[in-house]
């Protein structure tokens, strides 16, 4: 199990978003219910150069990830990664939901060779978060496209909203219980 966080480091003071500002919350909650998966924290800012696009995959941080998922791999096991963002409470940045018109407090960026709908429905089922979001994926989200390549691996790539009144800290608690479940059982 691998839990990356590519936009997480952020400038201190900072009046201009220029990180994902809950994605080490998120990470940090979700590596609390999985003390075995291997966390992966930015080491740089995103303003010096995005980690999820194919042009830093030779960058140190990006072959560390890589060498770890081909490890994992060659070992036999099967490799659940989850690539951990959030993004600001807007309708500009994953739209709203029909027929609320609620910005989402969940998005996955989904692979139709690989659609996780049924983890989404366990989700809005198990959990008090409501407001999901399945969308596909591009490409250029590289952590994902490039482990899946390596073969045994299910990895996504998971937004949560910034704002801690549409997705609090105990329902991302909620979604983290129901990740660790779905690592274990895959």
């Amino acid at each position: 199990m691998i839990i990356t966080v590519p936009h997480g480091k952020c400038p201190r003071g900072s009046v201009v978003r220029q990180c994902d500002e809950r994605a080490n919350e998120v990470a940090l909650t979700l590596a609390a219910f999985l003390p075995e998966a291997s966390v992966y924290w930015a080491p740089s800012y995103r303003v010096e150069g995005d980690l999820n696009r194919p042009e830093t995959r030779q960058w140190g941080w990006r072959r560390e990830i890589q060498a770890e998922v081909e490890r994992q791999v060659a070992g036999g096991n099967r490799v659940v990664l989850f690539d951990i963002h959030s993004f600001p409470d807007t309708s500009t940045s994953f739209g709203v939901l029909p027929p609320s018109g609620a910005v989402p407090q969940l998005v996955i960026l989904d692979q139709p060779s690989m659609p996780h709908t049924a983890l989404a429905r366990q989700i809005t089922s198990t959990t008090s978060v409501s407001l999901l979001a399945v969308l596909v994926a591009s490409e250029i989200n590289d952590i994902t496209t490039q482990a899946r390549a390596a073969g045994n691996v299910d990895a996504m790539l998971w937004e949560f909203n910034e704002s801690s009144t549409r997705i609090t800290h105990d329902q991302i608690g909620e979604v983290a219980r129901v990740f660790a479940d779905y690592a274990r059982a895959n």
